[in-house]
């Protein structure tokens, strides 16, 4: 998923949210510990400040399927993270 600045400050002003999924099982098959990997739903919004600051909150929900480290069966572990980045057009930014 890419979005450009130009984009972010022409939408700003609408409905900002946004939802995708996303096939990550090629990043799993580099990592024998996972079995695998569902794909990931994304969902989530940015907000634009003062034409130079974009913040994004997103919601990223999969399910990877590990090795149990104990009895060696396929255990299935739900992840639901909730995270927060902001993103600074002018790289000189103490605060961003």
């Amino acid at each position: 998923m890419k979005f450009t600045i130009p984009e972010l400050l022409k939408n700003q002003y609408q409905d900002t949210s946004f939802e995708a999924t996303l096939d990550v099982s090629m990043f799993a098959e580099d990592d024998p510990e996972i079995l695998n990997v569902t794909p990931v739903k994304l969902t989530g919004r940015y907000d634009v400040e003062a034409s130079e600051k974009f913040q994004f909150t997103l919601r990223i929900e999969t399910t990877l399927t590990l090795t149990c480290a104990i009895t060696l069966d396929p255990v299935a572990v739900t992840l639901d993270i909730h995270v927060t980045e902001t993103f600074c057009e002018r790289p000189d930014d103490p605060d961003y």
